[in-house]
């Protein structure tokens, strides 16, 4: 056995939160309320232009990042090509 194979020490390459087994994002009932708003807003013909403001106007990159990932979880439609139909002129 050579010097070094006793005293070997690892560097983890990965951040810890890689090694637990759910990784999916926890979104929260704040997200979930606005995807609920988001939906509610472009339900039927057209678009209610203040609700959808409303829901979306405060929210944070990471918020905007959670509900991109959430909408499509809970409705099945795809949020960027909603609000690409329901905001284009």
């Amino acid at each position: 056995m050579n010097q070094y194979s006793e005293n070997l020490v690892t560097l983890s390459l990965y951040p810890t939160e890689i090694y637990d087994e759910d990784l999916t994002i926890d979104c929260g009932i704040e997200i979930d309320d606005i995807c609920s708003e988001i939906h509610e807003a472009c339900k039927g013909w057209g678009k209610d232009t203040k609700r959808l403001i409303k829901a979306l106007g405060d929210t944070t990159s990471e918020e905007r990042k959670k509900i991109s990932i959430r909408y499509p979880e809970i409705y099945s439609k795809d949020l960027r090509k909603l609000m690409k139909d329901e905001c284009s002129g």
